[in-house]
């Protein structure tokens, strides 16, 4: 008798978390249903941009993903251009920001992040001068003139010059005319991909 009361209560149990759970999954099917992934609309096309230099990008930025958004003070190695590289396959913007607005940035292919620069010797991609040089830093410049003492103190008065030390136990260092940005947590070091 106590066996039969015993199942007769895991049964009922059983029956209202059954009838609980899919009476769930029918309200996840509707919601789903509901997604542009699931339905005929048309997400927006993707932003095509030029391998140039940008200040004040303000444009949306549809089909880019954001992949690295550290503070400036972050001290960036090697490593984490070649892992953001891994998840970037055709283009990035590398950029300085603040408060989530690009100030400063630039386009070129995914290999910027991993292509290793001769010390003062960028390569151009578009109309971008690019360098990664281990030990020293990572960035771009509108000329093939740089000067990486640590990051890029070449024309100082340039807006349109973005330098991230690399390899070393200081984060910064430069987006534009704005310089020593080591302990900076205001800007920020973010690359997107497509």
């Amino acid at each position: 008798m106590l066996d039969d009361l015993k199942n007769e209560i895991i049964n009922t149990i059983i029956s209202a978390l059954s009838r609980d759970f899919t009476t769930q999954l029918a309200a996840l099917e509707t919601r789903l249903s509901t997604l542009n992934c699931c339905s005929n609309e048309q997400l927006p096309a993707k932003v095509e941009l030029d391998w140039i230099i940008y200040e004040n990008l303000i444009v949306p930025l549809n089909g880019w993903t954001l992949v690295f958004n550290q503070p400036y003070s972050h001290r960036t190695r090697s490593i984490d251009l070649v892992q953001v590289a891994g998840v970037c396959r055709n283009e990035v913007i590398v950029a300085a920001s603040i408060n989530g607005s690009i100030l400063l940035a630039a386009v070129g292919p995914a290999s910027v992040l991993t292509t290793n620069t001769t010390w003062n010797q960028p390569q151009k991609f578009g109309d971008v001068f690019w360098y990664r040089t281990s030990g020293k830093s990572f960035g771009f410049a509108p000329t093939f003139t740089i000067r990486q003492t640590q990051g890029d103190n070449e024309d100082l008065s340039s807006s349109l010059r973005l330098s991230w030390l690399l390899d070393q136990d200081l984060g910064g260092y430069r987006a534009g005319v704005t310089r020593s940005l080591a302990e900076s947590s205001i800007w920020y070091k973010t690359i997107y991909c497509n």
